[in-house]
């Protein structure tokens, strides 16, 4: 150890000065990804790449000084930082909202006409359909610091109206049976009046809403653990496996239990909506894969292919829309 710890420290500087370089370090090598009892000198880069994709200059030798040397991939290193700060450019996976919402989840980065957009929940941007276009979006959400102005990071663009149970209804026949009702009621004295509510409802398929950056720079592809960009769709699929990376719960690890879900979703204020088309995933732990203030994340497989966005669920279970919707309905593409 002592010995290939003085010709490190002789080669350090040399080593990191060549691309894709991140780190130098001491290390058992690794052998078709198993650890042997061979002690190398670790050369962690950014990108593993092939030898015909390097200038000459920056190969690294098979051995320095008779040590044999050893190629790992660490990717980009950042200091940590909470997903609940204020952070730019913004990743996916931290906390975001409507200025009147206490907090969600940046999903991800989207192209609507050729422009880019943060996709999230309706819930989350639009204050479940209380929101106007053009109302602030800020990064990170109120519940966690965040305020108008010194934090907003994007101005809601558009969402899905969501359907909700008993809504007030607009019908003129039982507008006018619950004004008669109230009028007698108040001739009585009595306090408790009437409103008039629809039982028809329609069935929701997608929580989803986007907005408009202030600057492209402030969002990042990337997600808050440095995941790759994700590189296209999928279909959710039953038994697939999926991630998901959270401002509540960071990332976890769960697997797609059931699809074709029709679900009877609760939003506080006695709002029932119901979905259809969902899927569900369960975590593949003993820890829950969601919990409040994980909505908005975005479900990915583990090719990095979105398959959902997050909007719901229990301690038990998380219910997403499936990306293919959210994307019709918004007009965007990951």
């Amino acid at each position: 150890m002592a010995d290939i710890d003085e010709v490190k420290k002789a080669v350090e500087k040399e080593l990191l000065k060549k691309g894709n370089v991140v780190s130098v370090g001491i290390g058992y090598k690794k052998v078709a990804g198993k650890t042997t009892g061979e002690l190398s000198l670790v050369c962690g880069v950014l990108k593993k790449l092939p030898l015909e994709a390097l200038r000459k200059e920056d190969v690294i030798p098979q051995t320095i000084d008779n040590v044999n040397t050893d190629v790992v991939e660490v990717g980009e290193i950042v200091a940590f930082q909470l997903r609940t700060e204020k952070i730019r450019p913004a990743p996916r996976g931290i906390s975001i909202g409507h200025v009147k919402v206490t907090a969600g989840t940046l999903g991800c980065p989207v192209k609507k006409d050729g422009e880019t957009y943060i996709l999230s929940n309706n819930h989350v941007l639009a204050n479940s359909n209380s929101a106007e276009i053009g109302d602030e979006i800020i990064q990170q959400g109120a519940y966690d610091g965040g305020v108008a102005g010194i934090n907003t990071i994007a101005h809601l663009s558009d969402f899905v109206y969501i359907n909700f149970i008993n809504e007030p209804s607009t019908c003129p026949v039982a507008g006018l049976y619950a004004w008669v009702g109230n009028m007698v009621a108040r001739l009585f004295g009595r306090k408790s009046r009437l409103l008039a509510y629809t039982t028809d409802y329609k069935e929701n398929l997608v929580d989803c809403a986007i907005a408009k950056p202030v600057s492209i720079g402030d969002v990042s592809p990337l997600s808050f653990e440095g995941w790759a960009v994700l590189t296209g769709k999928k279909s959710a699929e039953l038994r697939m496996e999926v991630r998901k990376s959270g401002r509540t719960t960071g990332s976890t690890f769960g697997r797609i239990t059931q699809v074709s879900v029709t679900i009877q979703v609760g939003y506080g204020g006695n709002r029932v909506a119901v979905f259809s088309e969902q899927f569900i995933v369960e975590s593949d732990t003993q820890s829950q894969f969601s919990a409040p203030g994980d909505s908005g994340s975005i479900i990915q497989d583990l090719d990095d292919n979105a398959v959902g966005l997050l909007f719901a669920g229990s301690d038990k279970v998380t219910v997403c829309n499936r990306i293919e919707n959210v994307e019709s309905h918004l007009e965007i593409s990951i």
